[in-house]
């Protein structure tokens, strides 16, 4: 049996089931499995990618960067308007730990089929430090980027949905609307950024990568520009994320983390 699973109009899923419980996701073989239980992660990630300003184009890599995670109990989208997500110290009061379908913006409605199991997630911290041609650069994610920029905040949500009706192999969105440190500047995520994957397990050494090009604002045009037109400074050309090492052990992952605070 063969299932097409449409994203968006540049990413469609060919999926092959067999009468074993295995399906071939464009050409990977895996098992079904079902969705963990909600909770929280952290995550060890390699970030990289590039982007263009004022005709020069700048790549960027922030190796072994600790993000924390957190994402509901499976739910079939007709069974449910809101969902709870685990509670976490980076939670500023008790509204952000639900989560409405209004809340996630631009991400396909494609992800969001009723029926189909999906959990619902939210990466709640991401401060991403690097030394690129001997300047500082960072990448600012939630509770990070609200202690620096409360003004420019905006929660990074994500949906898994099962390819298969439930559990995995499923397709994972998430939408980041980060600021980028630059030695030249600061710069916005335009709002329709997100990163997507195929995945078989939240542990799995998972590759997402940015769905199209989005535009960079500079923070000061943002702000002088609240009312009116916002012309981007510079373009988003590229951006990659995946999981460091999905062994990392305790150990590893606090040294990851020390590393990353100490840069």
């Amino acid at each position: 049996m063969s299932v097409n699973v449409s994203i968006n109009v540049s990413d469609t899923i060919d999926v092959e089931v067999d009468n074993r419980g295995s399906f071939s996701v464009d050409g990977s073989v895996v098992r079904a499995r079902p969705f963990p239980q909600g909770g929280t992660d952290l995550l060890i990630l390699n970030v990289s990618g590039a982007a263009r300003v004022g005709g020069q184009l700048l790549r960027f890599a922030f190796p072994s960067c600790a993000a924390t995670l957190r994402r509901s109990d499976p739910l079939f989208l007709h069974r449910a308007s809101a969902v709870r997500l685990p509670a976490t110290t980076r939670s500023s009061d008790d509204a952000e730990d639900i989560l409405h379908r209004r809340d996630f913006g631009d991400l396909p409605a494609s992800l969001f089929i009723p029926g189909r199991e999906a959990v619902w997630l939210e990466l709640v911290d991401l401060d991403a430090r690097s030394t690129v041609d001997g300047g500082p650069w960072r990448l600012l994610l939630g509770a990070s980027l609200r202690a620096e920029h409360p003004d420019l905040h905006e929660r990074a949500l994500g949906v898994l949905q099962s390819l298969t009706g439930s559990g995995f192999p499923a397709r994972l969105a998430l939408t980041i609307p980060a600021v980028l440190v630059t030695p030249g500047g600061t710069f916005k995520f335009g709002l329709d950024s997100f990163v997507t994957a195929t995945i078989n397990g939240i542990s799995d050494a998972a590759a997402f990568d940015l769905v199209r090009r989005v535009g960079l604002f500079r923070i000061e045009d943002l702000r002088r520009q609240r009312e009116g037109v916002r012309e981007p400074s510079g373009q988003l050309t590229s951006l990659h994320l995946g999981q460091a090492d999905g062994s990392l052990d305790g150990y590893q992952a606090y040294a990851a983390l020390k590393r990353q605070l100490s840069t």
